[in-house]
C-alpha cells in the first residue's frame, strides 16, 4: 500500500484500521408505526427491496396496546413495557414508541447488538 493510495497523512496501519471498521458496521433501517397498515407495510417492502429484508425492522409501539399482527415476513421489534422496563425506561407514557425517539433506538441496539448505525 505504499503507492500512495492511502488518505494524505494516514499510515497504512490506520487506514486497514478504517477499512475494517467500516466493513463491520451493519446498517438498519427502521419505521416507527402503531399497526400493520397498508403505508407500513408498503413502505416496508420498498425499503426492503432497496436494502434488503435482513437490514429493514418495523419499531411497533405497544405501549398501552394489544399486539398487532405483523405480517411474517416483516422483522418487528416490539416496544412493549417489557422491554422498555429491561432497557429501564419510562413505561408510563402510552405512546412512548412514537413520542420518544429515542427509545426506538435504544430498542433496537439492544435487539440487535451488531447494528452500528440506524
Amino acid at each position: 500500500m505504499g503507492d500512495g493510495c492511502c488518505p494524505i497523512g494516514w499510515s497504512e496501519r490506520v487506514f486497514r484500521i478504517a477499512i475494517a471498521t467500516v466493513c463491520a458496521m451493519r446498517e438498519a433501517y427502521v419505521i416507527r408505526a402503531h399497526t400493520p397498515d397498508r403505508r407500513t407495510i408498503r413502505m416496508t417492502k420498498l425499503l426492503r427491496e432497496q436494502f434488503g429484508s435482513e437490514n429493514v425492522f418495523v419499531a411497533a409501539s405497544e405501549v398501552g396496546n394489544a399486539p398487532q399482527d405483523w405480517p411474517s415476513e416483516i422483522n418487528v421489534i416490539r416496544l412493549d413495557a417489557q422491554l422498555l422496563q429491561a432497557l429501564e425506561l419510562r413505561e408510563d407514557i402510552r405512546d412512548s414508541g412514537w413520542r420518544c425517539g429515542d427509545y426506538c433506538q435504544a430498542a433496537v441496539f439492544a435487539k440487535l447488538p451488531d447494528v452500528t448505525r440506524i
